[in-house]
C-alpha cells in the first residue's frame, strides 16, 4: 500500500497537468451549460486534494515527506506563513460564518498538501511537454468556437470560446503557460518552438486580453531583466512572437475565417478594452468594510452586491481575514519577488518570473480562485520551490497524529461540500437559477440559505 501512494504521491502534478489539459478542449459540456463546465473543474481539484489527503494519511513514507518539505520553509516565510494561517483562524472563528469559513481554511490547507506532494515530480521534460499540449488545446477551443459561430451565422466573439465559462477563466489559466512556453521557444533550436507562444498572443487580440496581455508582457519583462545572458532572445522571440501572433489571429480567428464564410471582412485594427469592467465599486465596497481581524471565509461572497470576488487577492485576503493577514500576504509577496531578483539559475528565473506574473494578474482578476488557474499556480509554486532550494534529505521519524488529524479533517471537508453541491444536481433546477450568475468556489448559488450580514 506504501508503495503505491508513494508512486502515485509522485505522478500527481502530471495528472493534474493531464486534467487540466482534458478540460482545455472539452467537446462534452455544451457551451451552453457554464455552471457544469465550471463546476466540473472544481470536482476535478477537489477530488485531487482529498486523494492527496488520503494518500498522506495512509502512508508512513508521505507523512515523513511531507513533515519535512515543510521544514525546508525559511524562517521568514513560515512567520509570515503561520500568522496568515492564524489570522483567518481568528477570523473564522469571530466572522459571519464560522463553520464555512472553516471549511475554506480547510480546503487551502488542502492545497497546501498538495503543492508539497508536487514536489516529489520528477519528470520535468514531461511537464513543459503537458504545458505546450494545454497550450494547443486552449487555442483549439478558441478556433473551434469561432469557427462553428461563424458557420451557423451567430458571429464570433469573445464569448463563443468551449471549454471556459468565460475567456477570463481560459485568460487566467494562460498566465501560468506563457512564460514556460517563451522559456521552450529560448532554449530550443527548432523553429516548431515558436508555435505556442505565438498561438497565446494570437489569444491576446481574439479574447481583447487587456489583463492578461499586461501581466504576461510585465512578466517577461521581468525575466529579461534579470537574466542578461537571455536578455537579447528574449526580447526578439517576444516582438516576433507578437506580431506572429496578430497574423495567427486574422488568417484563423478573425476576421478572415468569416470573410471566406459570409464575405463580410471587418475588424481590421486590434480591439482594445477599455472599460473597468465595475472593478472601482467592487474594490470601494471592500475597502469600505475592511477590519483588522475580517468577517471570516466566505464573507466576500455571500455579501458582495457585486461580483462574488473582489477581483483583487490582497483586498479578498484583507475582506475576508483582515489587514493583518493581508500585510502578511503583501510581505510574503514582496519575499518572492526580491528571491527571484538574484536567483542565479535561468529556470529557476523563469519559474519565478512565472509566478508573479500570475500574482500581478491577480491584483485585476481571480486568477487565485478559479478551479484550473488556482491548480496550475500551486504547480507553477512547486515547479520554483523545486528548482530554487533542493530539499534536504528525508530525516526519519515518527509522523505526527496531528498531520494524520489534518488530512482527515481536509477529506471530511471537501467531500462535504462536494456531496452536497452534486447531491443538489449544481443547483440547476428552475427556482435556484440567478439573474446572473456570480462564480466563486462554484459557478453560482454558493451562499444558498445564508444570511447577509451586510446590507
Amino acid at each position: 500500500m506504501d508503495r503505491y501512494a508513494v508512486w502515485i504521491s509522485k505522478n500527481l502534478l502530471v495528472i493534474s497537468l493531464i486534467g487540466i489539459a482534458a478540460f482545455s478542449f472539452n467537446l462534452f459540456i455544451f457551451r451552453d451549460e457554464n455552471v457544469l463546465i465550471y463546476d466540473y473543474k472544481r470536482l476535478f481539484i477537489s477530488a485531487l486534494v482529498v486523494l492527496n489527503s488520503i494518500l498522506i494519511a495512509s502512508s508512513k513514507s508521505l507523512k515523513e515527506q511531507a513533515i519535512n518539505k515543510s521544514k525546508n520553509i525559511g524562517p521568514k516565510v513560515a512567520l509570515l506563513l503561520s500568522t496568515l494561517i492564524l489570522f483567518a483562524f481568528i477570523s473564522n472563528i469571530f466572522g459571519f460564518y464560522t463553520v464555512r469559513g472553516m471549511a475554506e481554511l480547510l480546503y487551502f490547507v488542502g492545497l497546501f498538501l498538495l503543492l508539497l506532494s508536487f514536489l516529489d515530480n520528477k519528470h520535468n521534460k514531461l511537464v513543459f511537454e503537458l504545458v505546450v499540449l494545454v497550450s494547443f488545446l486552449c487555442y483549439l477551443s478558441v478556433a473551434v468556437g469561432f469557427l462553428v459561430s461563424v458557420i451557423y451565422g451567430d458571429g464570433s466573439s469573445v464569448w463563443t470560446i468551449l471549454s471556459y465559462a468565460n475567456p477570463r477563466m481560459m485568460n487566467q489559466v494562460q498566465i501560468w503557460l506563457i512564460i514556460p512556453c517563451l522559456y521552450i521557444a529560448v532554449i530550443s533550436k527548432s523553429r516548431k518552438s515558436l508555435i505556442p507562444l505565438a498561438l497565446h498572443f494570437s489569444l491576446f487580440f481574439a479574447l481583447t486580453a487587456r489583463g492578461l496581455t499586461i501581466a504576461a508582457l510585465s512578466g517577461i519583462a521581468l525575466w529579461a531583466i534579470i537574466d542578461k545572458k537571455h536578455r537579447p532572445k528574449i526580447l526578439k522571440i517576444t516582438l516576433a512572437m507578437l506580431v506572429a501572433g496578430y497574423a495567427i489571429k486574422w488568417f484563423t480567428l478573425a476576421p478572415f475565417p468569416k470573410f471566406l464564410i459570409t464575405g463580410e471582412l471587418g475588424g481590421w485594427t486590434p480591439q482594445l478594452n477599455t472599460s473597468d469592467s465595475g472593478r472601482l465599486e467592487m474594490w470601494l465596497y471592500a475597502l469600505q468594510h475592511i477590519s483588522i481581524i475580517g468577517h471570516g471565509g466566505d464573507a466576500f461572497v455571500c455579501n458582495s452586491p457585486y461580483n462574488s470576488r473582489p477581483h483583487n487577492s490582497v483586498l479578498l485576503v484583507a475582506f475576508n481575514w483582515g489587514v493583518i493577514a493581508s500585510i502578511c500576504y503583501v510581505l510574503l509577496i514582496a519575499i518572492l519577488f526580491f528571491k527571484v531578483i538574484f536567483e542565479k539559475r535561468t529556470k529557476t528565473k523563469m519559474w519565478g518570473a512565472t509566478l508573479l506574473s500570475g500574482i500581478a494578474y491577480s491584483f485585476i482578476s481571480g486568477v487565485l480562485d478559479s478551479p484550473l488557474s488556482q491548480l496550475l499556480f500551486i504547480s507553477t509554486l512547486a515547479l520554483y520551490w523545486q528548482a530554487s532550494s533542493p530539499l534536504d534529505k528525508i530525516e526519519k521519524r515518527k509522523p505526527y497524529i496531528f498531520l494524520v488529524l489534518l488530512c482527515l479533517c481536509v477529506t471530511f471537508s471537501v467531500s462535504t461540500r462536494v456531496f452536497e453541491r452534486v447531491t443538489n444536481n449544481f443547483y440547476l433546477a428552475e427556482e435556484h437559477i440567478p439573474e446572473t450568475y456570480k462564480p466563486q468556489f462554484w459557478y453560482g448559488n454558493n451562499c444558498v440559505d445564508v444570511k447577509q450580514h451586510i446590507k
